[in-house]
């Protein structure tokens, strides 16, 4: 009898193994994807600004505490900016405030630019979610 619930026992804590592992995986895979959709954003946003005459975009590289996502510079209109880009699925997306802060901070350390902003660069998914399975196609909105 004592054997048969050891071996009971020993599957159970086998099978709770498997399922933190399979979570574990799946939490790992959402998290790259959720990485490379913001990577993915950053980059249009550098591209975009590079397609314009006069200007220099650069993502400034892995999700460093102390940088902003991507930094843009005009020496023929001394303007710099410094950009968080956030991108997501649902209807809100959050920017915690030492980020604006550290994107303030790095903007107003090089005064050589006359004009230094901070920009919030939202992306949401083309759709949006309105129900269990169910979403409804969402403007096309550029500010």
């Amino acid at each position: 009898m004592s054997l048969l619930i050891e071996n009971k026992t020993d599957v159970i804590e086998t099978l709770k193994l498997n399922n933190l592992r399979k979570l574990k995986k799946n939490n790992q895979k959402i998290a790259k994807t959720r990485r490379q959709r913001g990577y993915q954003w950053e980059n249009t946003l550098v591209k975009r600004f590079n397609s314009v005459k006069n200007w220099k975009a650069f993502r400034l590289g892995s999700p460093s505490v102390a940088l902003p996502d991507v930094l843009v510079v005009s020496d023929e209109f001394l303007t710099i900016f410094t950009i968080e880009a956030k991108s997501g699925t649902g209807t809100t997306l959050y920017v915690p405030y030492d980020q604006i802060e550290r994107c303030q901070n790095w903007a107003n350390n090089f005064r050589l630019y006359k004009t230094r902003k901070v920009i919030l660069a939202f992306k949401f998914l083309s759709k949006k979610r309105i129900g269990v399975g169910k979403y409804e196609r969402r403007k096309l909105r550029e500010f």
